[in-house]
């Protein structure tokens, strides 16, 4: 309520990881961090909303720092219907410290050596919202380039993403 803003909110998380890399048979590997911090905010404004959040990782395992921005602006052309953006920037303290996300770039035939010096991504889409949140259809089109650096991958990619979220 202090602001001019329809919402306006921000978050400090911090995370400590006591078995960094830690894996099991059938799990997902512990990520390779021992601390982890992210600062978010989220800002509504009439039909526009814009989403930040900064995050930076103690790189452990023999992985280095990494730490990263992500932008996401949003603007609900209809009351159903809503164009989103995202921009995402990643980086690391040494050389090859940034990893390809694996959700769908590091699925990729041919994607090679999955760490660089740098990481930038690129959305662009449309959701529409036949229940809010709860129940929307999303689809959009992003952009990948990861800078190997000296020694690691290089990947340029498009992906076309189509989906149906519901939450109930």
């Amino acid at each position: 309520k202090a602001t001019s803003f329809d919402n306006a909110q921000a978050e400090l998380h911090y995370l400590h990881n006591t078995e960094p890399g830690f894996t099991s048979p059938g799990d997902p590997a512990s990520p390779s961090y021992s601390d982890s911090v992210a600062l978010s905010n989220e800002i509504t404004d009439g039909p526009f909303s814009l989403t930040t959040e900064f995050f930076w990782g103690n790189g452990d395992l023999g992985r280095p720092d990494v730490c990263g921005l992500t932008v996401m602006p949003a603007y609900y052309l209809t009351e159903k219907l809503q164009l989103v953006t995202t921009f995402q920037f990643a980086g690391s303290s040494e050389e090859n410290g940034v990893t390809l996300p694996l959700r769908y770039e590091g699925q990729t035939n041919g994607a090679g050596d999955e760490s660089g010096d740098a990481y930038f991504a690129g959305y662009g889409g449309l959701n529409y919202y036949f229940y809010g949140h709860k129940l929307k259809v999303m689809s959009g089109v992003k952009y990948t380039c990861l800078d190997g650096g000296s020694g690691g991958g290089d990947f340029n990619g498009w992906t076309w993403l189509l989906g149906a979220r519901m939450a109930f």
